[in-house]
């Protein structure tokens, strides 16, 4: 570390005097390479890239701002709209090494979809009645829309998920970022036994 700092103060000596630079004190340091983000990203051993826990906060943040649940627009019109933010930040964010990270945020998003859904049903009998249409059965239809549990832990349910499958949500306009992104990188990652491996939140 002490040897990083000696090299630091001679880049920034050279920077500033020689080319009459000005180094931005507050965003250099000397610091292990993992605990630092370089332009939305972290870099790991082996030069591994994944996307910055600050990254994620601001974009979660923008999802958070176009899917509010008092937003009175179809379900459909508010899954298309996530398209093009979807779209940049899989752009963006297109060199990171794996994308676990994009179905984690999947199954976020969805979530809640799911809970805007849930939300315009409004009542119990509207509920029963979707869920039922989605091949959910009686007994599950009523213990959900006769629960006390706020929308957002209702979208997390079994019962949310199967009348409100990933495929359905698709069927509304949503488009997954792993889809974007196998879609622009060709990265499918595949096994011998099971094929195309997806993790279905």
């Amino acid at each position: 570390m002490e040897a990083g700092k000696r090299v630091m103060d001679t880049i920034t000596r050279f920077l500033e005097k020689k080319l009459k630079l000005k180094v931005n004190k507050e965003k250099s340091c000397v610091t292990h390479v993992a605990q630092r983000k370089f332009l939305g990203y972290r870099i790991y051993h082996g030069g591994k890239l994944t996307i910055a826990p600050q990254s994620i906060k601001r974009f979660k943040e923008k999802i958070l701002e176009k899917t509010k649940r008092r937003i009175a627009k179809p379900l459909e019109e508010i899954a298309k709209e996530l398209t093009p933010l979807l779209r940049g930040w899989v752009n963006y964010s297109q060199h990171i090494e794996g994308g676990q990270i994009l179905s984690e945020l999947d199954g976020w998003i969805r979530r809640r979809l799911r809970a805007i859904k849930l939300q315009q049903l409004k009542s119990p009998w509207t509920i029963v009645k979707f869920l039922q249409e989605q091949g959910v059965t009686s007994e599950t239809s009523w213990k959900m829309a006769k629960s006390g549990k706020g929308k957002w832990r209702l979208a997390r349910t079994a019962g949310a998920q199967r009348g409100m499958r990933n495929k359905w949500l698709e069927m509304q306009g949503y488009t997954p970022l792993r889809k974007l992104w196998e879609e622009l990188t060709g990265n499918l990652e595949e096994t011998a036994v099971y094929g195309t491996v997806r993790t279905v939140v």
